[in-house]
């Protein structure tokens, strides 16, 4: 607009100069002088009425542009807070999301929302020859847009572009009882998006041991305990035992009560040293079962540890040395003799987990943890975000021969009393719940039920229980 204002301008003071100096004009032609004026105030009419068009097109062209630049802002703020109108998805969190894989550059059609229970899923499908790798590094994009707590957890599969949005408000799975499934030892293994059960049968020659790897926080001793749930409510304790080491001395100790003894192949465990013994004496067990020509009548057996690398990375030179040894040949060769191996830690690092158990626990879940690296040390997938998840159960889950899993573990708040067995009347006690009780030796308690002043009766694998009444009946006497 200043450049053809000028030009107008100049154009009309040439021309007045020009006239003036026309009009000063004496010499050989009176008459130029006098009618030079005239084409002067031509021109500089003719300059001006050029110069005004031109500044009436360019404003119109300016004009334009910043009406073209707002309507531009006003459609990019439409689309995030009131969505957009080209194609809606019917879900305002679809729409912030499409709108902005589109602004850089990723074309996809919606396919569906589901509401899950730490989360919710948007899949999207890409356009026909769409590359789909622009999407990553922009989780914190979407976080923002969505006013999500956490970033969401982006997956590319064959189903698409999979995009999980921690929900702000959270609703609590509790562990419910499941009518048996068909498998030989079939465990459940959370819940997925839509609500249905997520089994894994670690009867199955591919899925004999779990590793479960989180940190403080993100459930995995609850994941153990859904776990073991569910097989106690499945199977009796002539078909499952648990072998049960709890270094921490708290988070089992449902499994010393007396209604839970008849699960187990051994007494819990709590200090490093017996849990070598242990794993020492499974061993033993495992060598004993390869010479059995019939395994049909031995129970499963069950090794569940917490934290394995109090085992594994302990400071106690023997502990780590021997048990690092027995659990290897129990991951490598439990298979056959019916062993399985559930595995918890904190800490899945090389250093502290040898690879050669790592690597022989085919099901992989991921719950929460410190760094991305984790996540991949613990699933073997590169690039899996599992420092996103929500925690308390929120867990990535690997299944050989089936794709990654987002899952929620339940919180189990039902007593663990195995729903097959018929719970007695009278409590049935170990020996060393008996001797406390009585502040008596096992020696005593033992000739008092061989004289039947007390009564007794025997395990499957042939362990005494005494009759808390009857016990307490002889004391007061």
């Amino acid at each position: 607009m200043g450049i053809r204002t000028s030009i107008a301008a100049w154009s009309l003071t040439l021309s007045a100069l020009a006239g003036i100096v026309g009009g000063t004009v004496q010499q050989d032609n009176k008459k130029l002088g006098q009618w030079s004026p005239v084409p002067s105030l031509v021109v500089a009419l003719l300059g001006h009425v050029a110069g005004a068009i031109a500044d009436k097109k360019s404003d119109e062209k300016e004009l334009r542009e910043q009406v073209k630049a707002v309507a531009k802002q006003v459609a990019e703020i439409d689309h995030y807070l009131v969505g957009t109108g080209e194609s809606p998805t019917g879900d305002e969190g679809a729409d912030l999301i499409h709108q902005k894989l589109k602004s850089i550059g990723i074309k996809v059609k919606f396919l569906e929302a589901i509401k899950g229970f730490s989360f919710d899923r948007y899949r999207f499908a890409p356009e026909m020859g769409q590359k789909i790798e622009a999407i990553n590094g922009h989780e914190t994009d979407l976080q923002f847009i969505l006013k999500s707590p956490n970033p969401p957890i982006v997956s590319k599969s064959a189903q698409g572009i999979c995009i999980d949005v921690p929900r702000t408000k959270r609703s609590i799975l509790e562990y419910k009882p499941l009518a048996k499934p068909d498998g030989k030892l079939m465990a459940l293994i959370g819940y997925t998006l839509t609500g249905s059960p997520y089994l894994v049968d670690l009867g199955h020659p591919n899925n004999p041991h779990i590793l479960i790897g989180g940190c403080t926080g993100s459930g995995k001793t609850e994941a153990i305990k859904a776990i073991m749930k569910s097989i106690c409510d499945w199977y009796t304790p002539s078909e499952v035992l648990f072998a049960i080491i709890d270094t921490k001395g708290l988070d089992f100790k449902f499994a010393s009560a007396p209604n839970f003894s008849d699960r187990l192949w051994r007494p819990v465990v709590t200090e490093v040293e017996n849990a070598v013994c242990l794993l020492k004496e499974l061993s033993s067990e495992l060598e004993r079962r390869k010479h059995l020509a019939d395994l049909s009548k031995e129970p499963r057996i069950i090794l569940i540890h917490d934290e394995v690398t109090d085992i594994t990375n302990s400071g106690i030179k023997e502990v780590k040395k021997e048990g690092t040894y027995y659990l290897s040949l129990i991951v490598r060769k439990g298979r056959e003799p019916m062993i399985n191996t559930i595995i918890g830690t904190q800490k899945p690092l090389a250093s502290h987990l040898p690879s050669d158990i790592r690597d022989n626990l085919p099901v992989k879940i991921a719950l929460r943890t410190s760094t991305r690296e984790d996540g991949t040390t613990i699933t073997g997938l590169s690039n899996v975000a599992s420092e996103k998840l929500a925690g308390l159960g929120d867990a990535l889950c690997v299944v050989p021969g089936q794709p990654l899993q987002h899952v929620q573990f339940p919180l189990v708040t039902v007593p663990f009393v195995p729903l097959l067995e018929v719970p007695d009347e009278d409590i049935w006690l170990t020996p060393k719940q008996a001797a406390e009780i009585a502040l008596v030796t096992r020696r005593t308690l033992a000739r008092w039920a061989d004289a039947g002043k007390i009564e007794y009766r025997l395990t499957d694998r042939g362990h005494r229980r005494y009759n808390e009444r009857s016990l307490l009946e002889k004391i007061k006497v």
